[in-house]
């Protein structure tokens, strides 16, 4: 079978904050490959350097606490370490997208659903009309199974459940039709059935789409669910790859076989 494209690289990349006036490296020599039409998973506890990865790959680290970038990310032929705020806000959102764990903190509170996507997809179709930034809004609302989108549109954040609000963030991720979806922790604050038609819906979109999809989080159950291959980090490194079914039936580091300990309860 051939090999799927290449779509994102990053090589020995090492992230250093600034701790209490010391430097610390919190991402520490980590490499991986994602392919077009991927699910990665990158699992760890907290403080394992897994949010820091992908917030990096974003841009989204401000500086402080950051004080230095260290490696290669390259998305397509574009090495993002070297790109200019200025560079990094045409990919940002329009080519990698990102998904918040808590859409709460997320979406703006005094303003309705519609007029939070139709702001985004404007942003990233200059000259677009409203009118036509709002008919799209509501056929992303559509896409993402979020019932009554008319509605839905003129709703406040706090007018909608947990489940229809990360549905909705998912919607304005998706508006500028990116290439890459980067998910960070975005079931978490959600009950067992919301997050298995949340992790159903992202895998569906992302064959759907023909995106690649790096899948944020502290549960091994839930990479089972949506994954097709997995990172371990543990201390801001990478302790573990491979492919789901591997990890889960052949773990070889102490760690990951701790994970799968815990989520089923038992000695694995």
């Amino acid at each position: 079978m051939t090999e799927k494209e290449k779509i994102l690289t990053v090589e020995n990349l090492s992230v250093i904050f600034s701790d209490s006036g010391a430097s610390k490296r919190v991402i520490k020599d980590i490499s991986f490959t994602l392919h077009k039409g991927e699910i990665l998973g990158i699992v760890g506890e907290s403080g394992s350097g897994k949010s820091v990865t992908v917030m990096t790959i974003m841009g989204l680290i401000d500086s402080p606490p950051l004080i230095k970038n260290k490696g290669s990310i390259i998305y397509k032929d574009s090495e993002l370490l070297t790109l200019t705020n200025r560079e990094y806000r045409k990919i940002r959102g329009k080519e990698i997208s990102y998904i918040f764990q808590e859409p709460m903190t997320a979406l703006n509170p005094v303003f309705t659903i519609g007029d939070q996507l139709t702001e985004t997809i404007r942003e990233h179709n200059r000259g677009m009309s409203r009118k036509d930034a709002v008919k799209k809004g509501i056929s992303l609302l559509e896409e993402v199974n979020i019932p009554d989108p008319v509605q839905r549109m003129k709703n406040y954040p706090h007018e909608l459940s947990g489940g229809m609000r990360q549905r909705a963030m998912i919607a304005t991720a998706l508006s500028c039709n990116p290439k890459i979806l980067l998910a960070d922790e975005p079931t978490t604050a959600l009950d067992v059935t919301i997050q298995a038609q949340i992790l159903s819906l992202l895998k569906d979109l992302v064959k759907k789409r023909d995106m690649s999809l790096i899948f944020i989080t502290h549960d091994l159950g839930v990479i089972a669910e949506v994954a097709d291959n997995v990172l371990v980090m543990k201390d801001g490194e990478i302790v573990e790859r491979g492919g789901v079914v591997d990890i889960f039936h052949k773990p070889t580091h102490h760690y990951t076989i701790d994970l799968l300990s815990y989520i089923s309860g038992r000695e694995v």
